[in-house]
């Protein structure tokens, strides 16, 4: 879920702040279908869910509309902490071509 990602991440750049980096992999076979992860279109899932994460780094109520990740109004919440945007880079950790070639274009 990406909102767990971001908001785990936000909570820990509040103990490293510009020190951390997420790391994002799309699964390989044999081991995604061993653990139950359909790889089904792994190029749009993976752009949809550096997006939306991006948007909730931005520490503002964002409406994501996609075909694997969907969230209306939400916000990262932060309770007592800086509510600065999260300035986390994301790699994305990808083995094929294609994957590859999203990598540079968005991440």
């Amino acid at each position: 879920n990406p909102a767990v990602i971001a908001s785990t991440w936000s909570t820990m750049y509040e103990f490293a702040p510009h020190r951390l980096m997420l790391g994002l992999g799309a699964w390989f076979e044999p081991m995604a279908s061993s653990v139950g992860v359909n790889r089904r279109r792994s190029l749009t899932a993976m752009r949809e869910y550096v997006e939306s994460i991006r948007s909730l780094f931005t520490m503002e109520t964002v409406t994501y509309e996609g075909e694997f990740v969907q969230f209306k109004e939400a916000q990262l919440d932060i309770v007592q902490q800086d509510r600065s945007p999260r300035e986390i880079p994301i790699y994305i950790g990808a083995t094929g071509d294609k994957m590859l070639q999203l990598s540079g274009e968005i991440a």
